[in-house]
């Protein structure tokens, strides 16, 4: 899945798809959409005349943004998309120039993913079955809690007082 960031003016950025994560601010306080891209074609503008929101709501900074998604025609048949998103742009750049270039790591990308992703899942799944474990225990402790008193045998048979076991 996807995470997704919000910007001050609730515009949806979503991590992967587009670029519009952060920021670079030069020691000058001149503003850049990424810290691989400071030319001067791609300055947003300066801390010192430029707000915050202004820079979020930047034309350069969207379009900067938006060449994230302008995959190679492979990438959208591609099964790792969904993990690599077309990898950084100065990988594709550096490819020649062109958002829809593939990376040039793309292949060692796709090696990586196919070899990973299995048992990556598997960590997933262990992490979410273990995070409804604690939920539903929490909402059980609560619902003992209310039930016990606190200077009662505590139910889960160590001999302390409740409130000196699991009512902690």
């Amino acid at each position: 899945m996807l995470h997704k960031i919000v910007d001050g003016n609730t515009n949806v950025c979503t991590i992967g798809r587009n670029c519009c994560q952060y920021f670079v601010v030069e020691y000058n306080g001149d503003i850049y959409p990424c810290d691989f891209f400071v030319e001067e074609s791609l300055k947003i503008g300066n801390v010192r005349d430029t707000t915050w929101d202004e820079a979020l709501s930047s034309e350069l900074y969207r379009s900067f943004g938006a060449q994230k998604a302008q995959w190679n025609r492979e990438c959208r048949s591609c099964d790792c998309l969904n993990y690599c998103s077309g990898d950084c742009l100065k990988h594709r750049f550096y490819a020649g120039n062109q958002p829809g270039n593939l990376s040039v790591l793309c292949r060692g990308w796709q090696e990586f993913i196919r070899h990973t992703r299995g048992k990556f899942n598997e960590i997933a799944e262990n992490l979410n079955t273990r995070r409804h474990k604690e939920k539903n225990s929490m909402r059980q402790t609560a619902s003992m809690s209310a039930s016990i008193g606190r200077n009662a045998p505590c139910p889960c048979g160590s001999g302390k007082k409740y409130k000196r076991c699991c009512g902690r």
